[in-house]
């Protein structure tokens, strides 16, 4: 939990970083700006993050095992049936984080873009 935590803030503090930083190119570019940078980025990061189940192979595939194991302990699934679960398991970690990413990214530039105009 704390992990998750330290990852929501990192977002919210990176993206509030890069709104003050650029807050005069996010201007000149107007509102949708902000929307585009935060679809870039919350794009990119779900590549990221499939490609870091990909490099964990095994390691996730193990993992998953374990964690549907730990909810439904009499459960006895074929080879493809495992390949569905880790699906979902990779599908539904993105879709969360897509919505994480997006609303934090686009409150931390829109933030940040405010607070160094007002300075200037």
């Amino acid at each position: 939990m704390l992990l998750q935590m330290g990852a929501l803030i990192s977002v919210l503090f990176g993206a509030l970083t890069v709104g003050y930083i650029f807050s005069g190119k996010i201007t000149e570019i107007k509102r949708w700006g902000v929307v585009k940078i935060s679809v870039l980025f919350t794009v990119l990061m779900l590549f990221s993050i499939m490609l870091n189940n990909a490099v964990l192979g095994n390691y996730f595939n193990d993992w998953v095992q374990e964690t549907y194991m730990e909810s439904n302990p009499s459960a006895s699934l074929s080879t493809f049936e495992w390949f569905l679960v880790g699906g979902l398991f990779i599908g539904s970690q993105m879709f969360m984080n897509a919505i994480v990413l997006l609303v934090f990214s686009l409150i931390g530039l829109f933030v940040g873009s405010k607070l160094r105009r007002k300075r200037d």
